[in-house]
């Protein structure tokens, strides 16, 4: 007699769609997760406003996901650097994204809201803590099951309010798809074991508890030259 374990009842399984790849999804695969993350909606920095849903609206994939039991979030992020920045200084931009953000994701019976504003100057590290706080505290008033993840680049986190995020976010996504990909002369992967094992100790030795903390690894890795 066989018998399996679902891995999902027992830790949290997040699962990234990036739109712009058109991949085929393996909707039977779907039920492995918890929560079906949507990448990404772009924001426009001066005003606050989405400039892009990129399918969002009507992408079949979100109502699949929903019918194989998984929650959906919905990532936002900047194209460009330094956009963050801009961004980070507008109080009133600040005020449009979240009034636009909340409802594109109700518009998709969304649960959660994913920030991705990678590799932010420090000069900024307040605001950040601040505007995430506006945005934790606004969704929680909304609905109290909805959640806040912040993403958070592994290379850089330093520039982040490591300690103060418990109080402002429901999970903190560490992503090492930051990693270097460019050509090294050793083979290496994205994200070694020691180099996971020393991020997560940091996160967890600022303050963080590990039940917040969620993993993401990309599948792709790093090219190196070979003779």
């Amino acid at each position: 007699r066989k018998y399996s374990v679902k891995l999902k009842n027992k830790i949290e399984v997040y699962g990234f769609y990036d739109y712009t790849t058109g991949a085929t999804v393996q909707t039977d695969r779907l039920g492995y997760l918890n929560t079906f993350i949507y990448n990404s909606l772009f924001i426009r920095s001066e005003t606050g406003e989405i400039t892009d849903t990129h399918g969002w609206k009507d992408a079949d994939i979100i109502t699949t996901a929903q019918n194989h039991g998984c929650d959906v979030g919905v990532t936002f992020a900047f194209k460009k650097t330094n956009e963050d920045t801009i961004f980070l200084q507008n109080n009133s931009s600040q005020s449009t994204f979240i009034r636009e953000a909340i409802e594109l994701m109700k518009f998709r019976s969304g649960k959660a809201i994913n920030i991705s504003f990678k590799n932010i100057s420090p000069a900024v590290k307040d605001s950040f803590f601040n505007f995430s706080k506006r945005l934790y505290q606004t969704l929680k008033k909304t609905d109290s099951s909805y959640k806040l993840l912040l993403t958070i680049p592994a290379i850089t986190s330093a520039n982040y309010p490591l300690s103060e995020l418990l109080t402002i976010s429901d999970r903190v996504i560490i992503d090492f798809s930051e990693v270097s990909e460019k050509y090294t002369l050793n083979a290496t992967p994205l994200a070694s074991l020691s180099g996971l094992k020393d991020t997560l100790t940091s996160f967890i030795t600022s303050g963080l508890p590990k039940e917040k903390i969620v993993v993401c690894l990309p599948y792709r890795g790093v090219i190196w030259e070979v003779n």
